[in-house]
């Protein structure tokens, strides 16, 4: 790499953002305490417990930080929303931007329609009034199906953007968890621009010309739900009254000036004859013209000749240039960009032989050089009228940064086919797997225990992970329709769902496996795993004026062995007949202490359906009550 090149080959989008960012902590990297749990941003504009340089409006809303550092539902990758690697660095954010109640429900668990979450930060420079500044931040989707209501994550959306003002915004009423309407944001992701993919980070970026006095930034959706545009990301499995959400992650922000004097970036310089410069301008205008022609943010040149661009943004056209001088009386040589492990330091650096001085910009004035640290080394050699310059870059690897995970131990569902995709971590040369692939990342189309071996210049490293295999539930059956009834003594009963189901939730409100019911009503439950869910209901009722049994068994075992029927008090039966399916009477009575024992001219009947019509008084009233009952032997 030669020396009259660095100037320009270093102006790249992110060195340039990194220099003049209004954002301070854009990638969400600095903080103060790992976050244990959801909500680790504070409402605080100066006091940071987790994040810092972040904070949300004063609400309810609990917006999240996600770091590698934490070990719980915001770690990275594994986020209680599903996986997702950062695009930058260690950390990032996340929020809720949309939630959607079924039109008959004002809330659930006090969450309403119009709930929200923001991030919010304080720039660190005031915009100035006419100023066009670049905004640019990126969007992850996430999704998640539920197992409870409030959890199903199914909608993605193209309604976010970013609000810059001189106060800080605050929600109109922060007891409806956080919704910042009646404001305008200032940047806003392209309408239909449906963010779906939740593997993907997406650019959401523009331009806008400062009114002067701003200081904050509120990253969210500033719609109601009525006016926010959503597309689910797959249809919902449960049922109707499950609320959805929208919640995505954020990384990487930025805002800068594209001021004149901030862009100001090519200057005069001289070529050598057969080196090759490049000038490269920042993205996000809508057009580059050159007066070479070229219509790209970047071009190479190498001859000389004065060179301009003009550059036309949304809000401004900036226009640059510079001439370049070729000289032939400038030597160079060239020595390879070198990356080592920190375990083979010091290394020693040799300068070409045959020049008379060497000046390193360590001080050094000796052809060799030994190096204790990575950085960028340059060497001026000169002989006569002759001279050369050169620099190349050491690059150190700290064996302790490097680290391999392939995953934790997983279970599979046995109701869908296996076909998964493992990745190992970046940074390594060599990949080894178990199963004798070479490759960065394998697919697994059935369970077992997968190893890697992996390795770089700082040494070998090896992880291992298993999948096992798991059945959905099995069916739940909680039996045929029961009644209560205080006179024949049932005054509870018990549901039983059955056992070795993962977890229970009935519409009681219960999560065991067993709930005992005293007042009439239908009850349901739902038993779910991983792999999927089922449900059962039942309608208990309660028996009034007379109770009959909808079945009995004359097997003699002395249980239920008698067709009986009971009533309160007040009931006086007049006579009981009972038929056969082809309308014959079989047995009839005005006995009060009415028992069949299941024959007819003592012959016993067969086990099917038989009729029966009770004639009983309430109140001196006459009432006829029919219905069938089961024979069972």
């Amino acid at each position: 790499m030669k020396i009259s090149l660095l100037i320009w080959l270093l102006l790249i989008k992110a060195f340039i953002f990194a220099q003049w960012n209004l954002i301070k902590n854009e990638s969400f990297e600095e903080y103060n305490t790992c976050p244990e749990g959801l909500d680790a941003v504070d409402t605080s504009s100066t006091d940071f417990p987790w994040v810092i340089d972040w904070f949300k409006p004063i609400g309810f809303a609990t917006t999240d930080y996600y770091n590698v550092c934490a070990e719980s539902i915001v770690s990275i990758p594994e986020t209680f929303v599903g996986y997702r690697e950062t695009k930058t660095g260690n950390a990032f954010g996340g929020i809720i931007i949309y939630v959607k109640l079924p039109d008959d429900i004002d809330t659930i668990d006090g969450y309403p329609n119009v709930y929200r979450e923001y991030f919010q930060t304080k720039l660190k420079d005031t915009l100035q009034e006419g100023i066009c500044y670049y905004v640019e931040f990126w969007v992850g989707p996430a999704y998640r199906e539920a197992t409870s209501i409030w959890e199903e994550i199914l909608y993605g959306t193209d309604d976010i953007g970013a609000y810059f003002s001189e106060n800080r915004p605050e929600p109109d009423d922060p007891w409806l968890f956080g919704l910042i309407e009646d404001v305008v944001p200032q940047i806003a992701n392209p309408e239909d621009s449906f963010m779906m993919d939740v593997t993907k980070w997406y650019e959401v970026s523009g331009t806008f010309i400062a009114s002067g006095g701003e200081e904050y930034m509120t990253i969210g959706n500033f719609l109601i739900s009525d006016s926010t545009d959503v597309i689910p990301i797959e249809l919902p499995s449960l049922w109707d009254i499950i609320n959805r959400c929208c919640y995505v992650f954020i990384e990487d922000v930025t805002v800068a000036s594209l001021s004149p004097e901030a862009w100001d970036l090519m200057h005069d310089t001289t070529l050598c004859a057969g080196d090759t410069l490049t000038f490269n301008y920042p993205i996000g205008a809508l057009s580059y013209t050159w007066n070479t022609g070229d219509t790209t943010n970047s071009i190479q040149i190498d001859s000389e000749g004065l060179y301009i661009l003009t550059a036309v943004y949304p809000c401004i056209t900036l226009y640059d240039s510079a001439y370049i001088y070729l000289t032939t009386g400038y030597t160079t040589f060239t020595f390879l960009d070198t990356t080592i492990c920190n375990t083979n330091l010091p290394i020693e650096l040799n300068a070409s032989p045959g020049y008379a001085n060497y000046l390193w910009n360590t001080g050094d004035t000796t052809n060799t050089i030994e190096i204790f640290f990575e950085g960028e080394y340059v060497v001026m050699s000169s002989i006569s009228c002759l001279s050369g310059i050169d620099s190349f870059i050491v690059t150190v690897i700290d064996s302790s940064e490097f680290y391999l995970n392939i995953g934790n131990d997983s279970t599979l569902c046995s109701n869908f086919p296996i076909s998964i995709n493992i990745y190992a971590d970046d940074g390594f040369d060599n990949y080894l797997w178990s199963t004798g692939d070479t490759t960065q990342q394998i697919g697994i189309y059935e369970d077992g225990y997968y190893s890697i071996e992996t390795e770089n210049i700082c040494g070998v490293w090896t992880d291992a992970i298993e999948f096992s295999v798991m059945d959905p539930p099995v069916p739940v059956y909680l039996g045929e329709d029961q009644a209560l009834c205080t006179y024949t003594g049932i005054t509870f009963i018990e549901l039983n769902a059955g056992d070795g189901q993962s977890s229970y939730l009935w519409n009681a409100g219960s999560t065991q496996q067993i709930i005992t019911i005293e007042e009439p009503g239908i009850y349901y439950v739902t038993c779910s795993n991983k792999c999927g869910s089922v449900s059962d209901l039942i309608e208990i009722t309660q028996c009034e004026n007379i109770y009959v049994p909808n079945a009995f068994s004359p097997n003699g075992d002395g249980v239920n062995d008698f067709f009986t029927i009971y009533t309160g008090n007040d009931i006086q039966i007049l006579y009981v007949t009972i038929f056969n399916r082809w309308g014959e009477i079989i047995f009839q009575t005005n006995d009060p202490a009415i028992i069949w024992d299941g024959t007819h001219k003592n012959v016993a009947q067969p086990s099917e359906v038989y009729s029966y019509v009770i004639n009983y008084l309430i109140e001196s009233n006459p009432v006829m009550a029919k219905g069938n009952i089961t024979l069972v032997k």
